[in-house]
């Protein structure tokens, strides 16, 4: 997967929602009265919930409505007598009810409301805000809050803004942007203007319950994003302009999960920036599976295979050396012990290759260097590989005192397709092979480049890699259940690809399913032609992942958007393909994400919450919010309303 070129984005433009408002699929011509959508809401027995009704121009509505309760013995509803803006929920019993508010049968919203009988107070989860301090913002920004909870429960609510900080790192922001005004369950969120612009991390708490912390941006929509270079553009504001063949009101029903799909993204785990695991499984509830990439050969050794991320030299390990400070700053704290703390360090997977090394084969990747260290005797170079393969696993799991996983992924692509390394690739294979017909429980996967039409064939290209394991595990006499999983990344086709499926009226969902389907027919036909046998297909699909590139793809004029990621999703537990991964974690926000300032790296530092081009740690899709993809991957589809 091609790394794009620097992680400092510039700064721009941007647009954003409330946390329990968004916008509504209203067919409404008027945009000052438009009813805003509102978040499924969960309430205590006897609690009372009040609710700011509000247009989708983000404005107290001003006319009249009618409320209803699909169950008004489970919940009441009924509009405020001194506010019209506001409606009052009161929980009677534990169960569901649908609620309608409505202005006119052409201008309605629904909303789902669960009363739950609870002993501790609950706070529910609140999403990213956005202030804007220009000319056209009206500089605050007012939400409200959900908090379920005993109905005798007295707690004060208190809601605290940081600038953010990691560690011994600091940023350019140095006070909070934002201070909290609360008003029973509503609470805005003013500028600082003395502070600035930037992000703050704001925290609220209730009593015994368990605090919930949120991002709140402060940013200026009138200064420019100046594009890069391309055909393209690299940052989208406007919904519609990232969707040119979707309609703001179609609804994209979710399907049934799948418990034989799993997902796990991919994270740049050498890039430094977006990588903070304990932060991401807070704010994903579903999420339990992740793909490290990229691991390498050490470039500075050249007698024996010694494998790192991203080929970081580990020549030394003296304290506060390059591998030192990678390990102990970085790898441990952000990634790894996070995951071992929520338990999943289990369910991680590390990806050696990538862009980069393949581009530079004979430097980074290890099964190139195996073959040349052992000049060219099969047997010692397919034992170097093993030893060397096993080794790293171990060394990482040793990092945070786990055992040992068996899952690793293979990104081959781009030079190391090449005729010139196809002695290589089957190396690697008949490695594999030998070690999964030793042990069963080794889980890998072959993440290879692909177009609409699937893996392209000839010299070269992707299909011989392909072609080449499937061959060399018959002649292993591995079984073919314990094929690898072949992975195709729905990414970069070309800009030209992108525009004429625009001009046709495709959507990228439409490319990437395409893309799936015709690997999937190659990869059956390689299997019939080694093995004898025609696969079914839903054998087929079980042998398959799928990676897209979330947002604007490198090829620019290639958007994937939110919509794109739930088709991918229903499309991939539908069928019942083994995972569905992303690259990348890193990048899954809209706005930029705060880049600290460390005399030894970075000249300055970037501010956090601020519009930019698509870069290593944000998207493009600056009308998202953080990790947007990630819930609509794990399923959590309520939490992107």
């Amino acid at each position: 997967m091609r790394k794009l070129l620097s992680i400092l984005a510039a700064i721009g433009i941007t647009t954003g929602a409330a946390t329990t408002v968004i916008a509504c699929k209203s067919q409404t011509s008027d945009n000052s009265d438009i009813l805003a959508a509102i978040s499924d809401l969960t309430i205590g027995v006897d609690q009372q919930q009040t609710i700011l009704i509000q247009t989708t121009s983000g404005n107290p509505l001003l006319g009249d409505l009618t409320v209803s309760s699909s169950a008004s013995e489970i919940v009441s509803v009924k509009t405020s007598s001194a506010n019209n803006a506001e409606i009052s929920l009161v929980g009677l019993a534990v169960g569901k009810a649908t609620i309608t508010v409505a202005t006119s049968e052409q201008n309605k919203i629904e909303f789902n409301v669960e009363v739950l009988k609870v002993a501790i107070p609950i706070i529910q989860p609140i999403k990213d805000q956005k202030i804007f301090a220009d000319d056209k913002g009206n500089q605050s920004v007012t939400f409200t809050l959900n908090i379920t909870k005993p109905a005798n429960d007295k707690s004060t609510l208190e809601i605290k803004s940081e600038p953010p900080k990691y560690g011994e790192n600091v940023y350019p922001q140095k006070d909070a942007v934002t201070t909290a005004e609360i008003s029973g369950d509503q609470v805005t969120l003013h500028w600082n203007q003395a502070s600035g612009l930037g992000q703050d991390k704001v925290t609220v708490s209730f009593g015994q319950a368990k605090p919930v912390t949120f991002k709140a941006s402060v940013l200026n929509r009138n200064q420019p994003i100046a594009n890069p270079p391309g055909k393209g553009k690299s940052a989208y504001w406007d919904w519609k302009e990232a969707n040119p063949n979707r309609e703001k009101n179609d609804v994209i029903p979710q399907v049934a999960k799948n418990p034989n799909t799993y997902f796990s993204p991919y994270i740049d785990a050498a890039l430094y920036q977006g990588d903070q695991v304990k932060e991401i499984i807070q704010q994903n509830k579903n999420f339990d599976h992740l793909t490290l990439a990229f691991a390498a050969q050490d470039a500075n050794q050249k007698d024996k295979l010694d494998i790192s991320f991203a080929g970081i030299d580990k020549s030394t390990n003296a304290e506060w050396e390059a591998y030192w400070w990678y390990l102990n700053r970085k790898l441990v704290p952000d990634i790894l012990q996070p995951l071992v703390d929520a338990g999943f360090f289990k369910n991680t997977k590390v990806s050696y290759g990538g862009y980069n090394a393949c581009m530079e084969a004979e430097t980074y990747l290890p099964w190139v260097i195996a073959n040349k260290l052992a000049k060219n005797n099969a047997q010692a170079a397919q034992n170097m590989l093993e030893t060397a393969l096993i080794g790293f696993q171990k060394e990482i799991a040793d990092l945070v005192k786990q055992p040992m996983t068996k899952a690793i992924d293979f990104d081959i692509e781009g030079h190391a397709q090449g005729d010139e390394y196809n002695e290589d690739t089957r190396l690697l294979a008949r490695t594999l092979a030998g070690m999964v017909k030793k042990d069963k429980e080794w889980d890998f996967s072959l993440t290879v480049a692909v177009l609409p039409e699937g893996l392209v064939e000839g010299p070269d290209k992707g299909y011989q890699v392909v072609d080449a394991f499937i061959e060399e595990y018959k002649k292993a006499g591995v079984d073919i259940k314990n094929l690898p999983t072949i992975n195709p990344m729905v990414m970069d086709y070309g800009n030209h690809i992108y525009q004429e499926a625009i001009d046709d009226g495709l959507t990228n969902a439409d490319l990437a399913i395409a893309a799936m389907e015709s690997t999937k027919v190659q990869m059956v036909n390689s299997i019939k032609k080694h093995y004898g046998v025609e696969l079914s297909d839903k054998d087929a699909y079980q042998m398959m992942g799928v990676t897209p590139m979330s947002g604007v793809n490198d090829t620019e004029v290639g958007v994937f958007t939110l919509e794109d990621a739930k088709e991918i999703y229903n499309w991939g537990h539908k069928v019942g393909i083994s995972y569905i991964s992303m690259w990348s974690i890193n990048d899954d926000r809209g706005l930029s994400s705060a880049v600290y300032i460390d005399p030894d790296s970075y000249p300055e530092g970037v501010l956090g919450g601020q519009a930019g081009n698509k870069s290593q740690t944000t998207h493009g899709l600056l009308y998202l919010n953080e990790y947007d993809f990630t819930k609509a991957y794990t399923g959590d589809w309520v939490a992107l309303k």
